[in-house]
């Protein structure tokens, strides 16, 4: 996949996924949205750039590798990052 302009798609904006972050189960003690946004932004932008007929298994590891690049100054690991950026990918309010 190359990268290039994102639109971003209804139902996967900033502020649907502030919405829905609060009602995270997956991980105890989440870290607050601010600290998660830049992982949202990523699993949608990679969503798009891969294509809707890739599935996540086959991506995941390329994602963590590129998740370190992309992260800018987000603190957060990819084990932190991950469901989140899962959540954008599968176009799903994290559970």
């Amino acid at each position: 996949p190359e990268a290039g302009t994102v639109d971003t798609p209804p139902g996967t904006e900033p502020e649907h996924w502030q919405e829905h972050h609060a009602a995270r189960r997956d991980l105890p003690g989440a870290p607050p949205y601010e600290a998660c946004e830049p992982a949202y932004r990523f699993g949608v932008r990679e969503r798009q750039r891969y294509g809707p007929g890739a599935a996540w298994d086959d991506a995941e590891a390329a994602l963590a590798h590129d998740w370190k690049a992309a992260r800018g100054e987000c603190t957060l690991s990819w084990v932190e990052a991950m469901p989140a950026v899962r959540a954008a990918w599968e176009g799903r309010a994290v559970e």
